[in-house]
């Protein structure tokens, strides 16, 4: 298995310089997605002088940080959209990834989001890959040049499925199908009250799960389970040859249907997700 060849060898395995090479180009894509889409949820104005928001940020942070943070608010989202285009373009891209990643740090201080930092550490990995790629071209050589840091982006992203699941299965709310059945049922209640289309819940899908009924939760107890489990294996399965066609067919569905609820919120993480799956072969 190349991961482990390329850790035993301290990363002089060589790997073919094209998938990260791809990788860069998807990742710049899914960061223009999900810059784009905060700027179409109205983030623009979300540190404003009289936001919730904004008065939630002094809470927490104190009115120095609330003044700066504030202040650096919209030059940052300007830079680091333009980074996002550079990075998919493969202009100076260890640069672009490097103001991408700040700006995805910057997002932490006054927003968290688990997908914010996946994106974050995605695109750090790209400033240490030797051969980025620029341009659009890919370049198809076999070196050692990008092993480091497409181990690191398989990692990280092995660390992620990994966690989440954990996470999932220790939950009893989740394994029970309630949390699904609740999130579905707040979402299709909120959905009208909404100025854009945050959310996509097809009516079948809100009658049959979108409620705690006992015929709601038969359904989506195993409908836990099978995320839980998918989660679990994929990292497994996207790295051994022979489950690996399994395990992309499986877990872009997976990523596809989330995305399908959440068309704007998960754009660039699902994205971004799916792209890994080019690095988890040498």
């Amino acid at each position: 298995m190349w991961l482990y060849e390329s850790l035993t060898s301290l990363f002089r395995e060589t790997t073919d310089e094209s998938r990260l090479q791809l990788f860069r180009i998807l990742l710049g894509i899914a960061c223009i997605a999900k810059f784009a889409g905060a700027l179409v949820q109205g983030m623009w104005s979300f540190l404003a002088p009289g936001t919730y928001s904004r008065f939630e940020l002094r809470q927490h942070r104190g009115a120095d940080a609330e003044n700066l943070i504030s202040a650096l608010h919209r030059p940052v989202t300007v830079v680091r959209l333009a980074g996002a285009l550079a990075l998919t373009a493969g202009f100076l891209p260890h640069t672009a990834a490097a103001v991408v990643s700040l700006g995805l740090a910057f997002e932490l201080s006054y927003l968290f989001r688990f997908n914010t930092v996946y994106l974050m550490l995605c695109t750090a990995c790209l400033v240490f890959a030797g051969a980025p790629g620029t341009g659009v071209t890919l370049s198809h050589a076999h070196t050692a040049s990008n092993t480091f840091a497409q181990v690191l982006i398989v990692l990280i992203t092995a660390h992620m499925y990994l966690n989440s699941a954990w996470l999932k299965a220790r939950s009893p709310h989740f394994r029970s199908g309630l949390r699904v059945a609740q999130w579905l049922e707040a979402g299709a209640v909120i959905r009208p009250l909404l100025p854009r289309r945050e959310y996509f819940y097809p009516a079948p899908i809100v009658r049959t799960l979108g409620s705690s009924s006992p015929y709601a939760l038969r359904i989506g107890r195993p409908m836990a389970g099978l995320v839980i489990a998918t989660e679990a294996l994929l990292p497994a399965g996207l790295l051994i040859p022979a489950t690996r066609p399994y395990a992309l067919a499986l877990g872009m569905t997976m990523h596809l249907s989330f995305w399908a609820l959440l068309p704007v919120q998960l754009a660039g993480f699902s994205v971004a997700t799916m792209a890994t799956y080019v690095l988890f072969t040498g």
